[in-house]
């Protein structure tokens, strides 16, 4: 991860731009506070530039190749786009705020003080609406579906899902850090359970199976570094009574009620395996050219009529710009996969436990995967939120793997 020397020190206007990307970062995750978001977002990315230009400190931000194909992919995509002017707004929104979201944070992620002050705004935010959750679900009564529909919180349960368990790996990054002060620890350790709960009661089978990855990535990696047998055997043990037990939760099956096949095999034929098929014959049809950027949504006739998207990030790509669309998207995953597992292997002995950084990121990374298998969580705030996260990560990592490479042995 090749950084600039002089991109490693604070930019000249930090004290304005860091305040205004936390705001931004706040705001990504309350509803109807977009005009703050906005003015936020643009403010901070207006200073950061003019100090970089300034100072000429341009830093080596990574992941350019990705991104220069995936624009030039989103742009090609106007040519054969159903909607051209539709197609170009969501160029805009879903590939233009994105690279801007990450190459900000990248950018102004220079130190742990940054880094922490920048998790610390999302995890306010996180506080917020956690309480804000708990507030309409234990006290006014709406159900999940009701408080996502309405529109009054984050959104949909898959956005929220997906902002409830960024929030626990920030904990999870944070907490092992060893040169943070005590009370940012208790802070994350309270909020961690708190988050898990959360997630519960969003009652999506897709959060499920994302927790389920992150606590058996825990302890597998727990497993790998102990050196007492009994205690690994004991810990896969573990891991296999909770690979049990969550099939109850994933597979909505009532724990007083026999497991019944007929139950288990409904997931087989549900409707979303339809839909998949379809869209999926849709893409065979026309592999090369798809509908165009941001067209995803169509009126099925065989589905009674109903307007329905693809139900996955990967089958909503092909739809949109073909199979060389699904093949950009597995890049930008890869190449972040690559960054933060370099920044693993060279973190991994760091004395001051910054190793739980790139695992955070990498945990990060999957489940966001996970969650895009079932959904398309990709979109609007929840794209900007993962993206501004990788940035913070990634821009940790990379000034952290240059400071130890630097410190003398």
């Amino acid at each position: 991860m090749p950084i600039n020397r002089a991109a490693d020190k604070n930019l000249r206007l930090i004290r304005y731009i860091l305040p205004l990307t936390g705001l931004y970062l706040f705001t990504l995750n309350i509803p109807h506070a977009t005009t703050i978001q906005e003015t936020s977002f643009f403010l901070a990315l207006i200073l950061t530039l003019y100090s970089i230009l300034k100072e000429k400190n341009w830093p080596h931000a990574p992941l350019r190749l990705p991104f220069i194909l995936w624009v030039c992919l989103g742009v090609l995509s106007l040519l054969f786009s159903a909607d051209v002017y539709f197609s170009a707004e969501m160029i805009k929104k879903e590939i233009l705020y994105y690279i801007l979201a990450f190459w900000l944070c990248y950018t102004v992620t220079r130190n742990q003080k940054n880094f922490l002050f920048l998790s610390g705004a999302l995890l306010a935010s996180a506080v917020v609406i956690i309480a804000a959750s708990g507030y309409y679900y234990l006290i006014v009564g709406m159900d999940e579906v009701t408080i996502g529909h309405v529109g009054i919180l984050y959104g949909q349960r898959a956005y929220y899902t997906n902002f409830i368990l960024s929030g626990a790996l920030l904990c999870l990054a944070l907490v092992p850090l060893k040169n943070i002060h005590t009370s940012i620890r208790l802070f994350c350790l309270a909020l961690l359970p708190i988050c898990m709960l959360a997630l519960y009661f969003a009652k999506l089978r897709a959060g499920y199976l994302s927790l389920l990855l992150i606590v058996c990535a825990i302890i597998g990696t727990v497993v790998v570094r102990m050196t007492s047998y009994k205690a690994k055997i004991a810990l896969v043990a573990l891991i296999c009574v909770i690979l049990f037990v969550s099939v109850f939760f994933i597979v909505d099956i009532n724990l007083n009620s026999e497991i019944s096949l007929s139950a288990l095999k409904r997931y087989g034929t549900e409707e979303r395996w339809a839909i998949w098929m379809h869209f999926i014959n849709t893409i065979l049809a026309h592999p090369m050219i798809g509908a165009g950027f941001g067209i995803k949504d169509f009126v099925l006739t065989e589905f009674g009529g109903r307007e329905l998207y693809p139900h996955n990030l990967f089958l909503s790509y092909g739809v949109m710009l073909g199979v060389p669309g699904m093949g950009v998207l597995a890049l930008l995953f890869g190449s972040i996969a690559r960054l933060l597992l370099k920044g693993l292997s060279v973190l991994k002995h760091d004395p001051n436990g910054l190793s739980s950084v790139p695992f955070a990121g990498l945990l990060l990374l999957g489940t966001f995967f996970v969650l895009n298998l079932t959904s398309d969580v990709m979109v609007e705030h929840s794209g900007e939120l993962f993206w501004s996260l990788m940035g913070i990560f990634i821009g940790y990592c990379a000034r952290a793997e240059r400071k130890l490479s630097e410190t003398p042995e």
